[in-house]
């Protein structure tokens, strides 16, 4: 089995995935979601919690991105900086979307100006 592993990689049909310390062979194409409830299902003590992003070889990816050549991948949750930052992020822009249906109609325009601590400063300004 481990030779014809080792073939499907040299014909570019699976990628080798480091997670941590351990070594995933897996086929080309898959998504970082698909990665992230796998390893949670076989992993549940080590990345406890909702995954919401991760990280390919340092780089921030949502979890639709498919992995397309061998790499590094660290899943990140709410308990981690860039997972909460993310979240957040998206929470912003889903508030500032219904902000804009809500007031189609008027001339207020609601927007993210700065974040104080962890609260955040929304001044509604006429357009």
């Amino acid at each position: 089995m481990k030779k014809f592993r080792i073939y499907l990689q040299k014909w570019g049909i699976m990628i080798t995935v480091v997670i941590g310390e351990k070594i995933y062979s897996v086929k080309k194409g898959i998504s970082l979601q698909q990665m992230a409830e796998d390893f949670q299902k076989e992993n549940p003590d080590i990345c406890p919690g909702k995954i919401l992003l991760a990280t390919v070889d340092h780089h921030l990816r949502e979890l639709s991105y498919e992995l397309k050549d061998s790499c590094e991948v660290s899943f990140l949750t709410g308990s981690d900086k860039n997972g909460i930052r993310a979240y957040r992020r998206s929470l912003i822009l889903l508030m500032e979307a219904a902000a804009d249906r809500i007031f189609a109609d008027s001339n207020v325009d609601i927007r993210v100006i700065h974040s104080i601590g962890s609260g955040l400063f929304l001044p509604g300004a006429h357009r």
